[in-house]
């Protein structure tokens, strides 16, 4: 919802910086049943802790009308009386404004001699702590990593028409996640990868909205989607895997505990050798 009642709304006006912070308690926790994982000794198990998972959203203030507070864009989740939730006046972090990046060519070069060389460039363009962006006309070649990793202090950010192609390294781990985010309100479109593993993905406790449109993926060696824990608001529209899946779901103890991977987010209009989606 893009609108909140609160009591009270006093020191509220339009313009405001407020930040949503959505705890995840161990009555939640317990709720999704993310306390259960297996494991004879309790302190090894892989369960959820109070305050790993908070969603954070970073809004403005567009109106207040009475109790009502009408944000400029809609959280991803829905929040109740007894969740915990707080809205606070002030920015949650400083980040840059108003940066761009366009009609690139980067290429990581690496040893042509060692097939799975991993010691150049892990990441092409990396974003954090920085609001209104752009990233379009890009060619990225060779990164082992991510061509665009978007941080968790990200926001307001656009990456499109860029492709990826031919990545160097090993094949597991956190290698050839080639789109990534996990900021709020991204947009990636018209974007390309070949050869990635998890070409198009969203991270941990993403508070979204975030989107890939029209994207394509070409020999994907494992699955786009949500890969880390909790991130709210994905959507996937017009998006094509060849050779690899589309997640939504439940990823159990992979990735030292994910667990459900996604909430209130969609697949739409996409094709994928596999699709899998759990709610």
């Amino acid at each position: 919802a893009g609108r909140l009642t609160l009591e009270p709304t006093e020191g509220l006006e339009a313009g405001d910086a407020v930040p949503i912070r959505r705890p995840s308690t161990t009555e939640w926790i317990a709720a999704l049943g993310m306390d259960a994982f297996f494991g004879w000794r309790p302190e090894s198990r892989l369960n959820w802790k109070p305050g790993s998972r908070d969603v954070v959203w970073d809004r403005q203030v567009v109106a207040v009308e009475g109790r009502t507070v009408v944000l400029d864009a809609p959280l991803t989740m829905a929040l109740a009386v007894g969740d915990g939730a707080v809205l606070r006046r002030g920015s949650s972090m400083s980040r840059i404004s108003e940066v761009g990046v366009e009609n690139l060519r980067l290429v990581s070069r690496h040893d042509p001699g060692r097939p799975a060389d991993e010691d150049h460039s892990w990441t092409g363009i990396a974003v954090d702590d920085a609001e209104d962006v752009w990233l379009r006309n890009i060619a990225f070649e060779g990164f082992v990593g991510s061509a665009i990793d978007l941080g968790p202090g990200s926001r307001r950010v656009t990456a499109q028409d860029v492709s990826a192609s031919r990545p160097v390294s090993e094949v597991g781990g956190l290698r050839r996640r080639t789109f990534y985010t996990a900021g709020q309100q991204t947009l990636f479109q018209r974007c390309a990868s070949s050869d990635g593993i998890h070409d198009f993905a969203v991270g941990h406790a993403a508070a979204g909205p975030n989107v890939f449109l029209d994207c394509t993926a070409t020999d994907a060696r494992g699955d786009s989607g949500t890969q880390e824990s909790w991130a709210t608001g994905a959507l996937v529209d017009g998006v094509k895997v060849r050779g690899g899946g589309l997640t939504l779901t439940h990823r159990g103890r992979d990735g030292q505990g994910v667990g459900w991977s996604a909430a209130n987010s969609v697949l739409w209009n996409c094709e994928a050798a596999v699709v899998e989606v759990r709610s």
